[in-house]
């Protein structure tokens, strides 16, 4: 009976392999969208609203940016 399954499982091998990349790698949490946190009760809301970073996607990374240029040493060699 594994014979009648093996094209089908055979079909699946790539795309876990691809999953299973994907996982290892590490791919950072992107965070909750408005139209989820819309969905939650308040309070659950307010708490994942906290931990959000304010602003448009430019002020945010440009903050980030300036964040990263004090904060890093450069080092002659």
């Amino acid at each position: 009976m594994l014979l009648v399954f093996s094209p089908l499982v055979s079909d699946w091998i790539p795309v876990i392999t691809r999953d299973v990349e994907r996982q290892r790698r590490g791919v950072p949490d992107t965070g909750l969208s408005d139209a989820y946190l819309c969905g939650m009760p308040l309070k659950r809301r307010k708490l994942a609203s906290q931990h959000k970073p304010h602003g448009s996607v430019q002020q945010v990374i440009q903050g980030e940016w300036q964040l990263v240029w004090k904060t890093t040493v450069l080092l002659d060699y």
